[in-house]
């Protein structure tokens, strides 16, 4: 028996299920599939920050004996590797303050490593000073080995004081004019190089398909719209150039704030520049790879120079393809 009403009641329950379906399958698969308003797919560095941010995180790895044993790894084998007493130091004031409160606060701890390394600086300053100088030279190397040619011009975006954009204008014997470097942050004492700042805009102060040689070195996870910027490369970079990008692989949420700890860290304790941004976007290799090919680039090859670095950073490097998304 059917009762008035009872079809035109089916026909919407059958839509109201289908609507639900489609909300519930939009939730679970529509962020990997999002496109941004230009047709690019959606930037893989936006929307990380708040998943991973909290006012402790370095305690919470602190917590864990892996990513413990990385992190002292990171005081005593890296930064202050020729400074091991004040290694020691540092790594006995956090065990101290995360065992008296395991609560600490991001905040706390910073800042009393950074009271730490200002009371012993003269011992902290010829170990980093001389980590920095290793850290360059082996940079430059690095470089050399994956540049095929010795190019007519160099750009290094993300160029922090240009010690290794100088380094690679002595290793090509480029000329200061042809060799180039952009960067937000302060430096008191900039290398010679040709510095360059960015145009209202945004935009880069050189003309298309002008340089041979481009890098980005763990430079993209600090920038707020790498959209700009990559497209402002590939404008750029010669048709004949190569983009090299070093980042860090970060794999899983896990890499990403380990990766972000210890960033500021070197931010807030041993650098303390405050004009270096810093807003964590951390991503997998593949990651990378998908998001800056959509601007044009065509990965090359991929390569692991440093396979004991806690960061787990990779190089990877693009040529132009001739097309760039709007």
């Amino acid at each position: 028996m059917k009762y008035p009403g009872s079809e035109k009641f089916k026909i919407s329950s059958f839509v109201f299920v289908v609507f639900v379906v489609f909300i519930i399958f939009f939730q679970v698969f529509g962020a990997s599939q999002a496109f941004s308003a230009s047709g690019r797919p959606a930037n893989p560095c936006r929307g990380n920050v708040a998943s991973i941010s909290s006012n402790n995180q370095f305690s919470e790895l602190w917590g864990d004996p892996d990513l413990k044993y990385r992190m002292t790894r990171f005081f005593s084998q890296g930064i202050l590797k020729d400074a091991p007493a004040l290694a020691d130091k540092l790594i006995l004031l956090t065990d101290k303050m995360i065992t008296a409160n395991p609560n600490a606060s991001d905040d706390e701890i910073y800042g009393a490593q950074r009271r730490l390394i200002v009371e012993n600086w003269r011992e902290f300053q010829i170990a980093f000073h001389r980590d920095d100088w290793m850290r360059v030279h082996q940079r430059v190397l690095q470089l050399k080995s994956l540049f095929p040619m010795t190019p007519r011009n160099y750009f290094d975006v993300g160029a922090g004081d240009g010690s290794i954009a100088n380094g690679m204008m002595e290793e090509w014997h480029l000329t200061q004019n042809s060799t180039f470097g952009i960067e937000v942050g302060q430096y008191e004492h900039p290398k010679p190089i040709n510095w360059l700042t960015y145009e209202k805009n945004g935009s880069l102060p050189l003309p298309d398909s002008s340089v041979q040689a481009i890098t980005l070195l763990m430079v993209l996870h600090h920038i707020e719209d790498p959209d700009t910027v990559l497209s402002e490369i590939h404008r750029v970079l010669a048709l004949d150039g190569l983009l090299v990008v070093r980042e860090t692989d970060a794999f899983n949420q896990e890499e990403k704030r380990f990766n972000q700890v210890l960033d500021t860290m070197f931010y807030r304790v041993f650098s303390e520049n405050p004009s270096i941004p810093l807003p964590n976007h951390y991503q997998s290799r593949l990651e990378w790879r998908e998001f800056i090919s959509n601007f044009g680039f065509t990965v090359q090859r991929e390569v692991v120079l440093e396979p004991h670095n806690p960061f787990s950073p990779v190089y990877l490097v693009f040529t132009k393809n001739g097309e760039r998304r709007h």
